[in-house]
């Protein structure tokens, strides 16, 4: 709930923008091994981008977080949830070349492009242009078409749990969502 201040009878009535393009996020495509460490970089054409904002998950059946380094983003970009597999970035201002770079532990013999992806799970993914129009986010892997959020359901963590967990989603706009919960009773 935002209140507008100054805003005393709550009349306030906020405006939705729609994305006018996509900010590719750019890496390598990698073949991982199992037990091996990857350093993989992430740039994007920063231009005549103001800023952006994003989720960059990682599937926790195929890599864990191992460390983060940083390039034109730096630590007050970042929030660092190792243990659910969840880096949330926010940038703002000119940025040539790498943006950051992580470093992953394959977990199983994985494609890169199979473990990472960009959501909405935590922070919108949504950029910025200097001419303040509104671009959609996506992680392009080198070799491949650049993949825009889309609906996605997460895996809860902990599990299994006692009492409460997070159960994360991704809806590539905004909108209402519905979640059903059963147990085996």
């Amino acid at each position: 709930v935002g209140i507008k201040v100054g805003d005393v009878n709550i009349s306030s009535i906020v405006e939705a923008r729609s994305a006018t393009g996509t900010l590719a996020i750019n890496t390598a495509e990698t073949s991982m091994i199992a037990g091996n460490e990857y350093t993989v970089t992430f740039a994007a054409d920063m231009a005549d981008v103001a800023g952006y904002q994003f989720t960059l998950d990682v599937n926790k059946a195929g890599a864990e977080i191992v460390d983060l380094v940083y390039g034109a983003a730096t630590a007050e970009n970042f929030g660092v949830f190792t243990k659910e597999g969840v880096i949330t970035t926010s940038y703002n201002g000119e940025a040539a070349g790498e943006l950051f770079s992580l470093v992953i532990r394959a977990t199983a013999d994985v494609n890169l492009s199979d473990v990472l992806t960009i959501s909405s799970r935590y922070t919108n993914a949504e950029a910025y242009t200097t001419s303040d129009d509104q671009l959609n986010v996506a992680l392009n892997f080198t070799g491949t078409t650049a993949a825009a959020a889309e609906f996605a359901l997460f895996q809860n963590t902990p599990n299994p749990f006692q009492g409460e967990t997070v159960i994360g989603f991704n809806l590539p706009t905004a909108t209402e969502a519905t979640v059903t919960i059963q147990d085996v009773a």
